[in-house]
């Protein structure tokens, strides 16, 4: 069964939070919805008081290979990120197959994670805590085929096209189906998959932000 987590970070436990939390007055927001990129989250906004002293703190972390600004839109940066090494927490993330819904902060950070099912949950609090890395439960909960579609007003089609996606390994790194071979099997055609998964995956994310009620574990 599929299961939202939510947790604060702490940036020493973020490798692209220690990179860009050193200036004040800065803001980091994850492009949404994040790709792993291998291992790897590449792309972020960005808000700061000095982009020039922000990208040259960035570029001078010792594990980051080079930042690329790729979009500059109402006072805000978005940038691409190369790393020479990753570090442990998105690590946990990618070898659990967690799909990142939403991320942003200084310190700490705040994530949003939708997890396969409840045991990919547990390999990512291993996962964590092999490498050190700590983190603070902020919500937990499972998304089955009632309560998934009422709490984030999905409809029966968009239930089970994130069903599929999830239970075979679409949004995995490296991702192990394609949207045409998921359309094949409930018979649609690969577009009407790639609109259902789309808005399905929109609404997900507009629930996972606009909530306002939190239950601490």
């Amino acid at each position: 069964m599929a299961t939202l987590l939510e947790l604060d970070v702490p940036m020493k436990s973020f490798e692209l939070g220690q990179a860009t939390g050193s200036l004040p007055g800065s803001h980091i927001e994850l492009e949404q919805v994040v790709p792993l990129d291998d291992g790897a989250i590449p792309y972020f906004w960005a808000e700061a008081a000095d982009f020039d002293a922000f990208e040259a703190s960035v570029t001078e972390y010792d594990t980051v290979e080079g930042l690329e600004l790729v979009a500059a839109v109402d006072g805000r940066h978005l940038y691409r990120i190369y790393w020479k090494t990753r570090g442990g927490f998105v690590r946990a993330l990618s070898e659990s197959k967690a799909t990142v819904l939403e991320g942003s902060g200084s310190d700490p950070w705040r994530f949003r994670l939708l997890f396969p099912a409840r045991s990919h949950v547990t390999a990512f609090r291993d996962r964590c805590s092999e490498a050190g890395v700590t983190f603070e439960v902020v919500r937990l909960s499972r998304v089955n085929e009632r309560t998934g579609q009422r709490e984030f007003d999905l409809t029966e089609e968009q239930h089970e096209a994130l069903r599929l996606a999830i239970e075979y390994g679409y949004y995995a790194i490296p991702r192990e189906i394609s949207t045409a071979s998921l359309a094949s099997k409930i018979g649609i055609s690969q577009q009407a998959m790639s609109e259902r998964l789309r808005r399905g995956t929109a609404k997900v994310l507009t629930a996972a932000v606009d909530t306002g009620s939190h239950s601490s574990n």
